[in-house]
């Protein structure tokens, strides 16, 4: 028969912690079960999870949070990482204990002061470390927006180290109020170290357009170019220098003979409008995304057509 008693906080000998309005702890099932002003806390992971409801189990570390859901990673020691999500959930794997999956469903939305970010959902294991980000993700860092259909961001110690964004991959750099550098191809990779983006080799189709500085910044004009791929190096969050392979073509435009057509890439969007400002914006709705097919799936439609 089960044991269980109500209560407003539970703590366990393993560093985790609830708190709660209501809190019922059944300690034969090890289950909690909490309503409002929930919290509940891992002082080893330095993790938190804030909601109006959540239940958890202990056999299995399994957990699950609705309604006002946010997670606070602040394992860095710079910043809390503010994550919101309509449903979160995690789980110790079955087969193997030492491994744990965890979701973010729905309206994903996170800030941290350096990394800001929405998408529809998110998944992550700890067995290989991988953050999924789906349905049109989008980050942003200082000047610098990523987007793109599919995303993942490798990471270790829990510190990102590469970002691979697939299918209609771009990138964009605010150079001022009126230009953008931008970025666009079938695949993009960014390398980070120290937290910071220093290369970024974009593949398949790659175009872009950027604005060229003398070394007392004046502007040279503005570059529009293509090739298969493309290497970027970024230096104190600027734009350092563009390597393109094998071949490119392109043209360096005077400024004000760039065609008003040619301004921005096919992929480019910029959304600063929808990007969180801070720590209570992350429970702001994302807007509805429309999805954008390449070239080659709307080809394989109109072959099935025929």
């Amino acid at each position: 028969q089960s044991q269980g008693y109500k209560s407003n906080k539970i703590d366990r000998l393993d560093g985790k912690h609830a708190l709660a309005d209501t809190l019922f702890y059944d300690k034969m099932k090890g289950e909690i079960t909490a309503f409002r002003n929930v919290v509940m806390w891992d002082t080893i992971q330095k993790l938190m999870l804030r909601s109006r409801y959540a239940y958890a189990r202990q056999a299995d570390e399994y957990m699950i949070a609705y309604d006002h859901a946010v997670v606070h990673d602040f394992s860095s020691p710079k910043d809390t990482l503010y994550l919101y999500a309509d449903t979160l959930r995690s789980v110790q794997d079955q087969q193997d204990t030492t491994i744990n999956r965890a979701w973010a469903i729905g309206n994903v939305r996170f800030f941290r002061s350096d990394l800001q970010g929405k998408c529809d959902s998110i998944t992550f294991s700890t067995k290989d470390s991988i953050v999924n980000l789906y349905e049109a993700p989008v980050l942003w860092a200082d000047s610098m927006q990523l987007s793109g259909e599919f995303m993942q961001i490798y990471t270790e110690n829990k510190k990102p180290k590469m970002l691979h964004v697939q299918s209609w991959a771009a990138a964009a750099m605010r150079e001022d109020s009126i230009r953008f550098s931008q970025l666009s191809g079938k695949s993009l990779k960014g390398y980070i170290r120290d937290n910071q983006l220093y290369k970024i080799l974009v593949e398949g189709n790659a175009e872009t357009i950027y604005y060229p500085k003398e070394e007392d910044s004046s502007l040279v004009g503005v570059n529009r170019a293509e090739s298969s791929a493309l290497t970027v190096y970024v230096k104190n969050k600027d734009l350092e220098k563009i390597v393109m392979t094998p071949n490119s073509s392109g043209v360096l435009y005077p400024e004000d003979q760039f065609p008003e057509n040619l301004k921005y890439l096919k992929n480019y969007s910029w959304q600063e409008d929808v990007r969180p400002k801070d720590k209570l914006d992350i429970f702001r709705r994302n807007p509805k995304i429309e999805k954008v097919e390449d070239d080659s799936k709307k080809k394989k439609k109109r072959r099935r057509k025929k």
